[in-house]
């Protein structure tokens, strides 16, 4: 069988990506030897993936444990600090912007508050403000980002744009991908503010490694979120988990009863 130019560049990105997914897993540094045990690849073959990764700046070679006998293999490691990606979440009452590493270690953030009658184009204004204040905050500028992700509160179609939201009555519509677009030269995600939250559990939180999963936030907002096979769950039109939008359970009016209530409203001193 004759294999072509292209299927061979096709099976050497493979395993570029499949090694270097292993490396950023790994919760240690790995030698050449584990790496081809975790891989599956041989060992002339991890050779090469190793050298065009140190080259490309994706890994690092690690010093030798002090006190190692012998000569000691070569250890390498992920650099999580090749590149840096944004979070931001707008709420009803923040908007809030995270620069973190490619771990997802926070190295900054900036904070704006807002509240539901901020009108959509302050909203906006504030997304920028916060986004400014965690890029200076990091000493970053807008065209180091690799990646920008944002959760907005309502429903989030496959397409990213907010269709829906009880507590924002003009935040629907936005269109949040071309509007970040206009200053961050970068592939940006849009999508619900639960939905991701469930996804950073299942990731680095509580849940991690669950591949089917219900998320339930409470809290001023309800919100819940679906992870079936280690996918997150849509449904049709993106709505999925908007259970505070259901009139049955009652909790689309339940800020509104917290925040009235007498309890609620009694001085602390």
């Amino acid at each position: 069988m004759q294999v072509s130019g292209g299927d061979l560049q096709r099976l050497r990105q493979q395993n570029t990506l499949n090694s270097l997914r292993v490396l950023r897993e790994a919760r240690a540094p790995l030698t050449l030897t584990e790496l081809v045990a975790q891989t599956g690849l041989s060992r002339a073959s991890v050779g090469d993936v190793v050298a065009e990764l140190q080259q490309r700046g994706w890994i690092a070679e690690v010093d030798p444990t002090p006190g190692t006998l012998g000569r000691p293999a070569k250890r390498y490691r992920f650099r999580t600090d090749v590149g840096h990606v944004l979070g931001i979440d707008i709420g009803v009452h923040k908007v809030l912007a995270v620069v973190t590493d490619l771990a997802g270690r926070v190295i900054a953030s900036g904070r704006v508050a807002v509240d539901r009658h901020t009108a959509r184009h302050e909203r906006l204004e504030a997304v920028w403000r916060a986004i400014d204040a965690a890029l200076v905050a990091a000493g970053r500028a807008a065209s180091d980002l690799w990646g920008v992700t944002a959760g907005s509160t309502g429903v989030v179609n496959r397409e990213g744009l907010v269709t829906r939201v009880h507590d924002l009555p003009d935040w629907a519509g936005v269109e949040l991908a071309g509007h970040l677009g206009q200053r961050l030269p970068c592939p940006i995600t849009i999508e619900n503010d639960s939905k991701l939250a469930a996804l950073a559990e299942q990731r680095l939180g509580v849940a991690a490694g669950v591949q089917d999963l219900v998320y339930l936030h409470v809290g001023r907002r309800p919100g819940a979120a679906l992870i079936l096979n280690g996918r997150l769950h849509h449904g049709f039109s993106g709505a999925t988990g908007e259970v505070g939008l259901m009139e049955v359970t009652g909790w689309r009016t339940m800020a509104g009863h917290l925040e009235g209530c007498r309890a609620g409203r009694r001085r602390i001193t």
